[in-house]
């Protein structure tokens, strides 16, 4: 980028000398719009990513609503930290998922080619198989809850869902040894008409 600078430089300069102001103008514009575009087009390729995973995990095409809740905490260097989002159920997931009685679901959730090392729970309805309660307990972090007490009812929330019939929850999981090291955790709430997404990364 430095290289590709140098020869920018020398125009610059070139054209201020001759005081041609006109080209000058076209000498800035030019690329300041090119970047904008480069910048356009990268965003608009990581939309188009974001929503290919979440038809992936869901076994179907998804809106994503406004959030009812979100909390992300920060984040350390090699992306370590924690994110816990409430939704209002989009429709097409709500039909998906009460379709799956007859209509299995068939390799969902894909992991997503960032978590191509990480492991897959599939789709279950609740409730929740207690062989996973170690993750279940990571996924719901008691040290985050500590920093924002309005983790606690949402959590809350969601144990008693994952308690009932007629909630569905599926995660990624990528353990540090015996023990949960990062994980996604998906959870949808017929019920309640609640979705849940969750990251938590060590």
């Amino acid at each position: 980028m430095v290289v590709g600078g140098i020869p920018f430089l020398i125009i610059f300069v070139k054209t201020c000398r001759a005081k041609d102001w006109r080209k000058l103008k076209r000498v800035i514009a030019y690329p300041a719009i090119g970047v904008v575009v480069l910048l356009g087009l990268g965003r608009f390729t990581d939309h188009l990513a974001y929503r290919r995973d979440l038809e992936g995990i869901y076994d179907t095409k998804v809106a994503m609503p406004r959030a009812i809740f979100e909390y992300d905490s920060e984040r350390g260097f090699q992306g370590d930290g924690y994110s816990f989002a409430v939704y209002p159920l989009p429709d097409s997931i709500r039909k998906r998922f009460e379709e799956a009685g007859h209509r299995p679901f068939r390799g969902a959730p894909e992991l997503p080619s960032s978590r191509d090392h990480w492991k897959a729970q599939p789709w279950r309805e609740a409730p929740f198989d207690p062989v996973w309660v170690v993750h279940l307990d990571f996924a719901l972090s008691r040290l985050d809850a500590g920093k924002e007490p309005r983790l606690e009812p949402h959590f809350a929330n969601l144990r008693t869902a994952l308690g009932r019939k007629r909630t569905w929850y599926a995660f990624f999981y990528h353990d540090h040894g015996d023990y949960p090291g990062n994980i996604d955790f998906f959870a949808v709430d017929l019920e309640s008409g609640r979705l849940y997404q969750i990251n938590h990364n060590t």
